[in-house]
C-alpha cells in the first residue's frame, strides 16, 4: 500500500509555513533565489513487514526537508540565516515530531552559497497499513 501521508503532512506543512511573517516559501524542488526557502521530499514509502493472513503490516516512511535561509529582516529587525532557519524548523518539528510522531535525524548542510544557511532533516516513521497511521 502506498500511503497518503506525504500529502498530509506536506499539506499542513504548506498551510504553517504560509502563516509566518517570514514569507516562507514550501516546496518540492528549490526554485529560485528567495528565501526563506523550504523543500520536502518524500524519499521512502516500503512495504516493511506484513503477517501471514495479510491483514495488519507496517510500511517505512521518510520525508526529507531542507531549509534554506538568508539574513531576513522582519519588523525592523534584522535576523542572521541561522536563526531564521530554527525558528522555521520548530514550526515544523511540532508538526512532524509532535502531531505525527516521526523520529527526526538533523544536519547542518554546507551550501555552495555562503551567505544562504541550510539545515536537513530526516523524519522517519512507520505506518500501520490496515489504520493508515504512524506508530
Amino acid at each position: 500500500m502506498i500511503s497518503d501521508m506525504f500529502d498530509k503532512i506536506y499539506g499542513e506543512l504548506e498551510k504553517c509555513l504560509y502563516s509566518l511573517e517570514m514569507d516562507v516559501e514550501v516546496n518540492t524542488e528549490l526554485k529560485g533565489d528567495s528565501y526563506p526557502q523550504v523543500v520536502v521530499d518524500e524519499i521512502r514509502n516500503d512495504t516493511d513487514t506484513r503477517t501471514t493472513e495479510g491483514y495488519e503490516g507496517t510500511d517505512v516512511f521518510a520525508i526529507s526537508v531542507d531549509i534554506y535561509c538568508n539574513e531576513k529582516e522582519v519588523e525592523n529587525t534584522i535576523y542572521s540565516g541561522r536563526t531564521v532557519a530554527r525558528y522555521i524548523m520548530k514550526h515544523i518539528d511540532y508538526i512532524c515530531c509532535a502531531k505525527y510522531r516521526l523520529n527526526r535525524k538533523m544536519t547542518v548542510a554546507p551550501n555552495v552559497d555562503d551567505s544562504i544557511y541550510r539545515i536537513n532533516l530526516r523524519y522517519t516513521g512507520k505506518i500501520s497499513t490496515r489504520r493508515n497511521v504512524i506508530i
